[in-house]
């Protein structure tokens, strides 16, 4: 980084691409950082091949289909660059204000969008996971003003995204192809609160297919109220 200094990550991601995927070469692993720089890693020999400086901090960095890369910066940005062209970075900002801390949601299935979940401000947005078309991105608007601590898309059914949020609640949304345009005016097609208001959710990951069109969805929590490592049993569902 600019400063020389061993700082701390805030992200890490791998590139995982889709049987459709026109990329050839081995796996890459990126790093992000407080200071602002995405590194690009070689897995295979462990050394770094670029280091690109977005200017601000970054809270989370994932790959899309393709080599695509986003990045969330703690001011509200959210950047959009190819690996192969590092110095072509697009920057998208939508029409609300949001702020970070923030969590990036792209699924290789789901090549079209990506969502992203403001936890300083602004909620759950999605961009559109195109290169070269600038639309402009969409706040999804929610009853729920509760703080979306993690989410991801679906494996088997692309069209699903899961986001789990601090009251305890998990919203299924169900956002068609038509891309970022028309994902302002849907809603979540379903919830699931295991344990109601009594836990907050910290964590959710869903599986590839464990049998054709289905997969499991796993969900951590913690209690309600529980600020320090040990004050009350978290739980696995």
């Amino acid at each position: 980084n600019p400063q020389a200094r061993c700082t701390p990550i805030t992200s890490v991601d791998a590139s995982i691409e889709s049987p459709s995927s026109t990329v050839t070469a081995g796996v890459q692993m990126v790093s992000a950082d407080v200071y602002g720089v995405c590194n690009l890693w070689d897995m295979e020999t462990g050394t770094m091949q670029q280091a690109i400086d977005l200017g601000q901090p970054l809270s989370d960095v994932a790959f899309g289909p393709n080599r695509l890369l986003a990045a969330a910066g703690e001011n509200g940005d959210c950047f959009l660059m190819d690996t192969r062209q590092s110095k072509d970075v697009a920057v998208y900002a939508p029409a609300e204000r949001v702020r970070g801390p923030a969590r990036i949601a792209w699924g290789v299935h789901r090549p079209d969008m990506f969502a992203v979940s403001w936890q300083g401000e602004g909620g759950l947005v999605l961009y559109s996971g195109s290169h070269r078309t600038k639309a402009m991105p969409r706040v999804v608007k929610s009853s729920s003003s509760s703080t979306i601590s993690s989410l991801q898309w679906s494996y088997a059914y692309p069209q699903l995204l899961a986001c789990a949020r601090e009251d305890g609640d998990v919203e299924v949304w169900h956002f068609p192809d038509e891309g970022v345009n028309l994902a302002a005016t849907a809603e979540p097609s379903s919830h699931w609160a295991p344990r109601g208001r009594a836990a907050s959710c910290t964590a959710l990951a869903m599986t590839p297919e464990v049998r054709p069109g289905s997969h499991a969805l796993v969900l951590s929590t913690m209690a309600a109220g529980a600020t320090e490592v040990g004050a009350a049993p978290g739980a696995l569902w």
